[in-house]
């Protein structure tokens, strides 16, 4: 994987980060904005990564092939024919998901159902209007909603009438440390210009360990 992109400091000069630099050109980029840069950077970054963690396809420039394009391959893996998703059929569907669990990893402590934001939503919309959010007392109510003793998990990056359920122990993201960087160089002393590059550059991939233990539902 490789970014790099350029930013201009001056567009940052009304934020906190930006006002501790010297205004103009030439300007000193101090360490504490750099990392801001970097993080705000790596946030868009990861949200890619995210994608490309359940959507992704390897035949696609800066992807990496993601769960459902291997789930979908894999014929030990349990399908679950799909329908597209509303708030009106979300607790069926998920009801089909459970059902098609393996004995064996059902009631594993790590099962997740994992469903992508769209039918998160649904499934939110549906807790709601049978009144179980009076049931909770804080701003979490729904971060942890839990379906017939499986929880749900909020996966962004899953496709929107797609869902797969495993355990988190049978499923993994990669990257090799050894090759990884991230650079960040101020263009002020290369030519005078407010610019700043910002370069990564990392392995990434994803898999896991026991496809029949898998169920994958679109």
């Amino acid at each position: 994987m490789d970014v790099n992109i350029q930013i201009c400091k001056e567009d940052f000069l009304a934020t906190w980060e930006g006002e501790q630099m010297t205004a103009g050109l030439n300007g000193t980029l101090p360490t504490s904005f750099g990392d801001y840069l970097i993080s705000q950077t790596a946030a868009r970054v990861a949200a890619e990564i995210e994608t490309s963690i359940w959507q992704g396809d390897a035949g696609n420039n800066g992807e990496f092939d993601g769960f459902q394009k291997l789930l979908l391959a894999d014929g030990d893996v349990v399908d679950v024919t799909g329908t597209p998703l509303n708030a009106g059929n979300i607790v069926a569907e998920i009801g089909k998901v459970q059902n098609a669990v393996p004995n064996a990893v059902f009631g594993k402590e790590d099962l997740r159902i994992f469903l992508g934001t769209a039918a998160w939503r649904y499934c939110i919309q549906s807790q709601a209007t049978l009144g179980y959010a009076n049931l909770y007392n804080n701003n979490d109510a729904f971060s942890n909603l839990v379906f017939n003793g499986i929880t749900l998990a909020h996966a962004p990056g899953l496709g929107a009438n797609a869902m797969v359920a495993g355990q988190i122990s049978n499923m993994f993201f990669g990257t090799d440390g050894s090759r990884s960087e991230v650079r960040l160089l101020d263009m002020a002393d290369k030519d005078l210009s407010d610019n700043v590059r910002i370069g990564m550059r990392f392995t990434a991939g994803i898999g896991y360990a026991f496809g029949s233990d898998m169920v994958y539902y679109a």
